[in-house]
């Protein structure tokens, strides 16, 4: 891949992060994008994960461009660079995979407690019911 199609995609994907955080964020996201695309590393630990992936995927963009006009840029550096962008990016989706396993595994947990409950609940009523038939029968 050629210097300026590595760089095509970085802007690609930039421009994919900056779209769906303020597809995610909606109007919100209008008054933080211009600041997010002028400094974005002022994003990259914002607890909201749309911006922060936006503003990691501006920055990578950011950096490339520079590198690619950096006449002493190599395209072997500029593979070593690319490497380390996708390797971060690759760590921050396998902490975002973390997260949701652990929100995924709570879930399943208070699923199956408010199951147990409602058995309970049934059997509870169940021997009520049958205590109220014993008594009208009687």
């Amino acid at each position: 891949m050629s210097n300026s199609a590595a760089l095509s995609t970085i802007a690609a994907d930039s421009e994919a992060a900056v779209a769906a955080a303020g597809a995610g964020l909606g109007p919100l996201f209008g008054s933080i994008q211009p600041h997010l695309l002028e400094t974005p590393q002022n994003f990259i630990d914002d607890p909201v994960p749309l911006i922060a992936k936006a503003a990691s995927a501006r920055l990578a963009y950011l950096d490339a461009e520079r590198a690619a006009n950096d006449k002493s840029m190599t395209p072997a550096a500029l593979k070593r660079f690319t490497d380390r962008e996708i390797e971060r990016m690759e760590e921050a989706q396998a902490g975002f995979e973390l997260r949701v396993a652990e929100r995924v595994t709570t879930l399943e947990r208070r699923c199956e407690a408010g199951e147990e409950a409602v058995h309970a609940a049934v059997e509870r009523c169940g021997e009520r019911l049958l205590s109220q038939t014993k008594l009208l029968a009687a």
